[in-house]
């Protein structure tokens, strides 16, 4: 099974581990169909758009709804008693 032969590719040895492989944890079957769907996606998506693949970065999600996390944010620190008031920063010229 190819999902299988991925996530074992990248397995660590048994023996190094100070816990159980993870396909022996509950759940890990459905941990190996997850990651697998994902890569399929991955891949229609490639041959689909004939494109190359970007990895988006770590903070693609803070960058893409920066405004929403502002608002989120804000709204956290008044449920805990702040009053907050945003202003966006100014970065000197270096």
């Amino acid at each position: 099974m190819i999902p299988t032969a991925i996530v074992q590719s990248f397995r660590v040895k048994p023996s190094s581990l100070p816990v159980a492989e993870p396909a022996a944890w509950p759940g890990g079957k459905l941990a190996v169909v997850a990651v697998a769907h994902a890569i399929l996606v991955i891949a229609y998506h490639l041959l689909a758009d004939g494109g190359v693949y970007v990895d988006l970065g770590p903070n693609y999600f803070d960058r893409r709804a920066r405004e929403k996390g502002q608002a989120r944010l804000t709204r956290r620190l008044e449920a805990l008693g702040f009053e907050v008031t945003v202003t966006e920063r100014v970065e000197a010229a270096s």
